[in-house]
């Protein structure tokens, strides 16, 4: 009768070796395909990497014109990008348009010859960072701010 306990026990051992503990897999860092491993956490992406430029269909407007604003940056692999655009000097109305572009309408009513516009936009990029060994995780965050004048001119 003791026979059967310690055969079951003898079983349930080869069966628990041969399946394992758990163990680990290889770390899934992906090749380079960029000149920014992303996955390096001893190379981090520079913020200039981001390349952000501003672009305004014209920057000297009438009161009541309404230009188009477009923000320009360079996508990095596996970095989420998120834009914010700052109306500085609150003059006017900046509103979004459906493709992810800014329109901004001049003030009407102007009581002097010119009045200068001050519009921000911020990049950030958010990049989840491993180290080669896969132990060592760090979010990136990447920020560059771009300013853009428009000239209001009076009538």
């Amino acid at each position: 009768m003791t026979r059967l306990p310690v055969l079951c026990l003898f079983s349930l051992a080869v069966l628990v070796l041969s399946i394992g503990c758990g163990g680990s897999s290889e770390n899934p860092i992906k090749e380079k395909s960029d000149q920014y491993d992303i996955h390096d956490v001893d190379n981090p992406i520079p913020s200039s990497a981001l390349d952000v430029k501003i672009e305004a269909s014209k920057t000297i407007i009438k009161p009541g014109e309404v230009i188009e604003l477009e923000v320009k940056y360079t996508q990095l692999p596996e970095t989420r990008v998120l834009v914010n655009w700052i109306n500085v000097t609150e003059f006017g109305e900046l509103s979004e348009t459906e493709d992810g572009k800014r329109t901004w309408t001049a003030p009407n009513n102007i009581n002097t010859l010119e009045v200068i516009e001050i519009i921000n936009a911020v990049v950030t990029g958010i990049s989840r960072m491993i180290s080669t060994d896969g132990l060592d995780t760090r979010t990136q965050i990447l920020t560059e701010t771009k300013t853009i004048l428009l000239t209001v001119t009076g009538t």
